[in-house]
């Protein structure tokens, strides 16, 4: 780990949001010497801190390649409704009975919902279904609008936590 190298990016993340290294105390669970130790790139500092501060700031992926289970579950629903969506053309019914059998993992990931319901509409439209293809196609554009919201916030946690 080249510490130097990341604690200049760790710098520059926090100083982008604003942030001084006291603000970040209660964020991080570190005090500030411990994060400017960090930043400065000291070797004494352990990886574990790095990550952690690095998790904290949202880099440790850009930084380290580490995901959370959540986001690893995450990346494998977006695959997996992109392979469905293409079957909406040859079989809505079994588009749509393969999105409801994930429709349980789906709805613990609100960022997806609105995918779920317009590949849902989708499903529905083609199957002359036009009532419920339209409840689930303005369902979708009302969770994508509360989703850009969602990930505005999320994109800036520690800015808003504070």
């Amino acid at each position: 780990m080249n510490k130097e190298k990341i604690g200049a990016i760790l710098r520059k993340t926090r100083k982008a949001h604003g942030k001084s290294l006291i603000d970040m105390e209660p964020i991080s669970g570190y005090g500030k010497t411990t994060l400017s130790n960090m930043e400065n790139g000291f070797p004494s500092v352990s990886d574990d801190k790095y990550i952690h501060y690095a998790k904290t700031l949202n880099i440790a992926e850009k930084l380290f390649g580490i995901v959370s289970k959540e986001e690893e579950k995450e990346r494998f629903l977006e695959k997996r409704m992109f392979e469905i969506e293409p079957i909406v053309f040859a079989s809505p019914s079994i588009a749509l009975n393969q999105i409801n059998n994930i429709e349980n993992m789906i709805l613990e990931h609100s960022s997806l919902l609105p995918v779920m319901h317009y590949i849902k509409g989708r499903c529905f439209f083609a199957q002359d279904k036009w009532k419920e293809a339209q409840e689930s196609i303005l369902e979708s554009v009302e969770l994508l609008q509360d989703v850009q919201k969602w990930k505005y916030s999320k994109s800036s946690r520690y800015v808003t936590t504070l």
